[in-house]
């Protein structure tokens, strides 16, 4: 009898547990970026914005303007066959915002919801006569 009731307390505080475990994973993101396959993601995506943005300064080298289809210009500069050069790891694609010779590359990141915490972007902003060089002020 004694041994039964301590297999029943134990399993209650492990089932306990298990749940409290379960809980704090979803609701802590900052746990959640620490999944390995996550990281790798995000360094990927971060190298692939880092690559963009050296193509689209040869862009509009020649072009003196940046591409119009942003989608387009990737598909042509970006050739892989395994996988869809258009978007990110996470199956998201690309965004490009421009203003003037500024402009951010953004990664919607491992929720697939741009503008939130977990977002990958590039901001590329010319120096103030700087003739061409660049500052890049973020890889996220």
């Amino acid at each position: 009898m004694r041994a039964e009731r301590f297999f029943n307390l134990f399993l209650f505080k492990l089932v306990w547990c298990a749940l409290a475990l379960v809980l704090l994973w979803r609701m802590v993101p900052e746990i959640q970026q620490l999944n390995p396959l996550n990281l790798a993601r995000g360094m990927t995506t971060s190298m692939e914005l880092m690559q963009i943005e050296e193509a689209l300064e040869s862009y509009r080298h020649i072009n003196e303007r940046y591409p119009e289809d942003f989608g387009k210009f990737l598909a042509e500069n970006f050739k892989s066959n395994l996988k869809d050069v258009t978007v990110d790891s996470w199956n998201t694609p690309y965004r490009l915002a421009t203003q003037g010779d500024r402009y951010v590359i953004r990664s919607a990141g491992s929720d697939r919801l741009f503008y939130t915490g977990d977002d990958h972007y590039l901001y590329h902003a010319d120096q103030p006569g700087g003739e061409g060089r660049a500052q890049r002020v973020a890889v996220v």
